[in-house]
């Protein structure tokens, strides 16, 4: 029977227990008043074995000092000379696993995580210690947010010799380990692997996937080295630099450079916003903005030419301060100008504002223009509050965060309910495009049933928002290896770029350059290779002056 005390140590409830004992949450009354976590082993469980792995356990912790391994605080005997270990205590600690769930974590909130984790790995390695129990239930992160690992019992000194015991958890130990074969820090590796895989989904991308399969690789040669290797290439990845699980050379590395530096996706993107996001209000959108502006006060009149120039990309020295100008007009306490016209004029200075590039000012813009729509719903038209939501969504995908973009354009979708089709599916496509950037699991499905809408509505494919889902489903079927139905695809959306001419020139390079990479991947070197020399011939040519565009 468990005690109800032991020593100044309250027991109050049971945390949980493993093989060979249980964790309570217990209340410290002297010399100083704290609730902790105390690891005692259950009777019976007092073999020579299980004393010394207990022993091991306490001498392991003793010696780690990292924010996210759980500290020893004290260590004794009960009355009848069962071992206890005292830890500090993770208020409202979750499984890392669940954790994630319940918080709906993005991917990236989630690699944030797992790179907490990898370091308290690191920290045990260089301390000469494998965990060698490395399992969701075993990675506590506490009601802050605070992650740590806990339950160091079979832990193995780096230079001690083989057990032979076959310990550890079915899903998350290493063969070699589950054999009673020696084991080294790849040995945690594959382990990190399996929780990283579990933490993702069964989608996480390419880049992440190679990630999962080098670290558990069945052989301990075909994995990362340590801790430190797998959270540098999980870190590579949050860069959009190359990852080392991939080795794929100069045509992988040169498409990771293009997305790291964001041009193209960033050019493609703002373009498909400056046209009044889609394919129904895209090109009314613009005529209705300068008929607003004019309706405007003085003052945003004379700022109609300079926003026409952003539009045209050819916005002279000065235009950002010029625009801010015209967010203050459209924001000032009673002003006069018409609530469309004030709206007009802060998606001008949002749409101008991705275009010089000046994030800032666009997220200020778009903010503003949100915050018009909240105090004035019922007044103001459905294009102007889709385009308001899908602007602020885009510029979350620009700043590197697609997971947060994802509720904008939900809510561009919901906005246009009342208008008409095409309006609907130009707000889909967005939605489905964050899905992918963010590699959602919904996007092949959402972009699939774009296209196929699309058709059905009779939509022209040189549409700007219909090549830019077809290069985004192009990508989502090379993650998931689905090669030949994604070379058929970049082939078609190609052909259709290159019939809307110049204005989709940056389109038809990042299609060509995904083309490219597709045909190497392939085993035929030469149309990579062909491929790849046309997207870099293209993009040496010089950008068409505006007034020779269509």
């Amino acid at each position: 029977m468990t005690p109800q005390r032991i020593g100044p140590y309250q027991l109050l409830s049971l945390l949980g227990e493993g093989g060979f004992a249980r964790v309570w949450h217990a209340r410290q009354d002297e010399p100083l008043p704290r609730e902790v976590a105390l690891k005692l082993l259950k009777p019976g469980m007092d073999s020579a074995d299980v004393l010394r792995r207990f022993q091991q356990e306490l001498e392991t912790l003793a010696r780690m000092d990292h924010p996210h391994i759980a500290r020893v605080l004290d260590a004794g005997r009960t009355a009848d000379e069962h071992p206890y270990i005292v830890m500090e205590l993770a208020e409202g600690a979750q499984p890392l696993t669940r954790w994630c769930e319940e918080q709906k974590l993005s991917q990236r909130a989630r690699l944030a995580l797992f790179l907490q984790l990898c370091d308290a790995v690191r920290h045990a390695h260089q301390n000469g210690v494998i965990h060698r129990d490395l399992k969701p239930a075993n990675v506590l992160v506490s009601g802050a947010g605070q992650l740590k690992v806990i339950d160091f019992g079979i832990a193995q000194a780096l230079a001690q010799p083989a057990d032979g015991a076959s310990l550890g958890t079915r899903g998350y130990t290493s063969p070699e380990q589950l054999e009673g074969k020696p084991v080294d820090t790849r040995a945690d590796v594959f382990s990190l692997g399996a929780i990283l895989s579990e933490m993702l989904g069964p989608a996480p991308g390419a880049d992440l996937r190679a990630i999962i399969r080098c670290a558990t690789d069945p052989e301990p040669a075909g994995r990362y080295g340590g801790a430190d290797a797998l959270a540098e290439d999980v870190q590579n990845h949050l860069a959009a630099r190359p990852v080392n699980a991939r080795r794929a050379g100069a045509v992988y590395r040169t498409s990771r450079f293009i997305r790291r530096h964001r041009l193209l996706v960033a050019a493609c993107i703002i373009a498909a916003c400056s046209l009044a996001c889609g394919l129904y209000f895209a090109r009314q959108s613009a005529e209705l903005a300068q008929q607003r502006l004019r309706e405007a006060s003085k003052a945003s009149e004379m700022l109609t030419g300079l926003w026409n120039a952003i539009a045209l990309q050819t916005a002279p020295a000065g235009a950002a301060e010029g625009f801010r100008g015209l967010i203050q007009r459209a924001d000032e306490p009673g002003s006069l100008i018409p609530i469309g016209s004030r709206m007009q004029m802060l998606i001008a200075a949002a749409r101008s504002g991705g275009v010089l590039p000046d994030h800032a000012l666009a997220k200020e813009a778009a903010e503003k223009a949100r915050a018009l729509i909240a105090a004035n719903s019922s007044q103001i038209d459905v294009t102007q509050q889709i385009e308001t939501w899908t602007l602020l969504g885009a510029l979350e995908c620009l700043t590197g965060h697609p997971e947060q973009s994802i509720d904008l354009f939900q809510q561009a979708l919901d906005a246009s309910k009342s208008a008409p089709p095409a309006a609907q599916l130009s707000a889909r496509r967005f939605l489905a495009s964050a899905f992918a950037l963010g590699h959602d699991e919904r996007a092949e499905e959402a972009l699939r049933a774009v296209l196929k809408d699309a058709d059905a509505l009779k939509l022209a494919p040189t549409e700007t928002g219909l090549l830019h889902a077809r290069a985004d489903l192009a990508q989502v079927l090379l993650d998931h290896q689905k090669d030949a139905e994604a070379l058929a695809l970049l082939e078609e959306a190609i052909t259709h770029a290159r019939a809307a001419g110049p204005a989709e020139r940056l389109t038809t390079l990042r299609l060509l350059l995904r083309r490219g990479a597709v045909l190497l991947r392939r085993n035929d070197p030469q149309a990579g290779l062909q491929a790849m020399q046309q997207a870099i011939q293209e993009a040496s040519q010089p950008v068409p002056a505006p007034d020779q565009r269509k």
